[in-house]
């Protein structure tokens, strides 16, 4: 009975191990997360106090006949500039309609969420 021949060996992948690179630590940088941190935290406070919450919980989701808890932020004319940290701009959905707001940008342009 003959046998048949081994398989070639395989080398290794090559594996690059690249640093993974620093955030900036400019002080613009730094003024504008705090900016946004802040417009952030004002507009959660807002839409608590609107939708009748009266503690620091998270406010409601504000997709139409939604009552999860609005976790995520959404920005309705995107991050870019000052839209970054005007609070009039966010809307706090929860995790499934924020994406649905992503995936589906017609349904969501329908309810206002996107610009």
């Amino acid at each position: 009975m003959k046998r048949s021949p081994l398989p070639p060996r395989r080398k290794p992948l090559a594996r690059s191990t690249k640093p993974i690179p620093k955030r900036s630590k400019s002080p613009v940088r730094a003024e504008r997360l705090r900016l946004y941190e802040d417009a952030r935290g004002e507009a959660r406070q807002e839409l608590c106090w609107k939708q009748g919450i009266r503690s620091w919980d998270e406010p409601r989701c504000e997709w139409p006949e939604c009552r999860s808890e609005g976790t995520d932020c959404h920005h309705t004319h995107g991050r870019a500039g000052s839209n970054l940290y005007d609070k009039t701009k966010l809307r706090f959905l929860c995790r499934r309609h924020h994406q649905q707001a992503h995936h589906d940008p017609k349904a969501a342009r329908a309810l206002g969420l996107i610009a």
